[in-house]
């Protein structure tokens, strides 16, 4: 994942036209590794991609708020 920002980062530093495209391959990775590691179908393997990405934006969401409450307080 931090190879992945690092080629975003560079990617937006020289207007790569399709560096918007990359924030597809975060999920579809996910989904791939959920489905291969526990043998699971596409359904369900969709339905705990979709979950870890929600689990993952609220886990991002409270570190950001932990952050802002550590340098404003």
């Amino acid at each position: 994942m931090t190879l992945f920002a690092v080629v975003a980062s560079i990617g937006g530093a020289i207007h790569f036209p399709f560096i918007g495209l990359l924030g597809i391959a975060v999920p579809l990775h996910m989904f791939g590794q959920l489905r291969g590691t526990y043998a699971l179908s596409w359904r369900g393997a969709l339905r705990r991609t979709a979950a870890l990405l929600v689990f993952s934006c609220v886990a991002l969401a409270l570190f950001a708020g932990a952050l802002l409450s550590v340098e404003l307080g």
